[in-house]
C-alpha cells in the first residue's frame, strides 16, 4: 500500500491532487488543519493536510481521470462555494474594517470532513471512478445541511450584518445573546427577532446619547464634499423659521465662494446675521457679538483628515470659543466604510462629539454609521438626504438609528424635525 501526504488550501483541491496521483481508488485516511511555519503567515489562513493510501495494483490499474458527472461537479461547487463566502472572523481589537478575501482561508472546517471513510474500489469504471467523491460529499453535503438547520437564523443575521457592512466585533455583541431554540417553531419568530436585535443595538449606542442637551454654538467640521453648508442651512433655517429661534451664522474664511455665497443667500433669505472671520481672535469677537442669539451656527473649510496640519488649525479656532458648544462631524454615508472610520479617528482630536451623516438616500448599506458610534463614541445627532431645504433632516435617536440599520433609510419619507 503507498500511503502519502498532500498539502492544499481546501478539500478540493486535495481531491483533485490525490486522484491525479494515486488515481481514483485512492482512500483519505485523515485530514487536519495547520498553522504555517512561516511566521509572516502564522495568522493568515490554515493548511489542510490530508494523508491518502492506495494500495499499490490498484493505482497500476487505474485508469486516467475520468470527469465527474455533471450532477457531482455542481455538488463539488456547491459545497465548496458555501465556504469560499464564510471568511474568517477577525480576532484582532479596535475596528479593524479590512473587509475578507473572497477564497481566501479554510473552505472546509475540520468538524464538517466525512464521519466514514470511502472503501478502496476493485475496479474503475466510469461509475466508480466517481464513487469516493460521491461518499466525501454525500458526507460534507449532509453535515452542512445539518448545521445550517442548527444556526439558520443567526448565520442568516451574520451575513445582513456583512452585507450592511457593519463590523464583524459589533455584529457579534449584537448577536451575543443569540439561542436558536428561542426562535424556532414560534409564531411570528422573524418579527420578533428583529425587535429583539434593534433592542441590542439600542443597548450597545445608548451610552453615547447620554449627554447634557444641545449646546447653543454648533460648529460642522468634516472632509470636503459631505454637505457641511448644506446641512447648516437646513438645521439653522429649522430652527429660524419653525422653532423662532433667533440665530447667528458665522464662516471661517476659506476661498470656497460658491460655499459663502449660498450661506449669504440663505442668511438674508430667513434675516440672519451672517459673519465671516480669518482668525481665532476675530472668530471669539464675532461670538461674543451674537451672545444674545438662541443658537450660533459656524461652518468651516472642508480638510482632508489625513492633513494634520489642517486638523490642528481646526482645532486652533474651536479651542478659542471658551463656551460650551458642539462640534458635530459631518460624514456622507456613501464613504467607503475603511475610510469613515478613518476620518472620523482623524477629526475626533478636535473634539468632536455629534454626528451627522448625509446622503442617506444615495446608498443601501448604513453600517458605517454603527461602526463609528462604537468606535469614537458619538452619537448620531442628525441625517440628510437631497437638497430641499430645510425639509431633508431629522434628528436621531437610538430607536431611530436602530431601525435604519436594520430596515433601512425610507428616501421616500418625509423627514421629521
Amino acid at each position: 500500500m503507498k500511503i502519502k501526504k498532500y498539502t492544499a488550501e481546501n478539500m478540493q483541491q486535495a481531491m483533485n491532487l490525490i486522484k491525479q496521483d494515486l488515481g481514483p481508488n485512492a482512500v483519505i485516511v485523515s485530514s487536519e488543519k495547520v498553522r504555517r511555519k512561516n511566521i509572516r503567515d502564522f495568522f493568515g489562513p490554515r493548511e489542510l493536510i490530508v494523508t491518502a493510501a492506495v494500495e499499490e495494483d490498484d493505482r497500476q490499474q487505474a485508469l486516467p481521470s475520468q470527469p465527474e458527472s455533471d450532477k457531482y461537479k455542481q455538488r463539488l461547487a456547491a459545497a465548496s462555494s458555501v465556504y469560499r463566502t464564510q471568511p474568517e472572523t477577525n480576532s484582532g481589537g479596535g475596528l479593524d474594517v479590512t473587509r475578507p478575501k473572497s477564497g481566501e482561508g479554510p473552505l472546509i472546517p475540520q468538524d464538517v470532513m466525512p464521519t466514514r471513510l470511502p472503501e478502496p474500489l476493485i475496479s474503475s469504471n466510469d461509475q466508480n471512478t466517481d464513487a469516493w467523491f460521491k461518499i466525501l460529499l454525500d458526507d460534507i453535503v449532509s453535515q452542512q445541511e445539518g448545521e445550517e438547520m442548527e444556526t439558520n437564523q443567526a448565520g442568516k443575521w451574520k451575513q445582513i450584518f456583512r452585507n450592511l457592512e457593519v463590523h464583524d466585533k459589533i455584529s457579534e455583541i449584537i448577536l451575543s445573546d443569540f439561542k436558536e431554540t428561542d426562535y424556532q417553531n414560534t409564531t411570528g419568530a422573524e418579527d420578533f427577532l428583529q425587535v429583539s436585535l434593534k433592542n441590542n443595538i439600542i443597548k450597545l449606542v445608548e451610552p453615547a446619547y447620554k449627554r447634557n442637551n444641545s449646546q447653543r454654538i454648533i460648529t460642522f467640521v468634516g472632509p470636503t464634499g459631505v454637505g457641511k453648508t448644506t446641512t447648516l442651512v437646513k438645521m439653522a433655517t429649522r430652527y429660524k423659521v419653525s422653532h423662532k429661534k433667533s440665530i447667528a451664522l458665522i464662516a471661517l474664511y476659506d476661498h470656497r465662494f460658491g460655499s459663502l455665497e449660498e450661506l449669504n443667500y440663505y442668511a438674508e433669505l430667513i434675516g440672519a446675521p451672517i459673519e465671516v472671520v480669518m482668525t481665532p481672535k476675530e472668530l471669539v469677537k464675532s461670538v461674543q457679538k451674537h451672545k444674545d442669539k438662541d443658537y450660533i451656527f459656524i461652518d468651516t473649510e472642508g480638510r482632508p483628515s489625513k492633513n494634520t496640519g489642517q486638523i490642528l488649525e481646526l482645532k486652533t479656532f474651536i479651542n478659542s470659543i471658551e463656551d460650551e458648544q458642539d462640534v458635530l462631524l459631518v460624514l456622507s454615508a456613501t464613504t467607503k466604510n475603511r475610510d469613515i472610520v478613518r476620518i472620523a479617528n482623524d477629526f475626533s482630536r478636535v473634539g468632536i462629539n455629534r454626528l451627522v451623516f448625509t446622503k442617506l438616500d444615495e446608498t443601501d448599506t448604513l453600517g458605517s454609521m454603527l461602526n463609528v458610534v462604537c468606535e469614537i463614541g458619538a452619537p448620531v445627532s442628525y441625517v440628510t438626504k437631497g437638497q430641499n431645504i430645510p425639509d431633508d433632516i431629522e434628528p436621531i435617536n437610538p430607536k431611530k438609528l436602530a431601525s435604519i440599520i436594520l430596515d433601512g433609510f425610507d428616501s421616500s419619507e418625509r423627514l421629521e424635525f
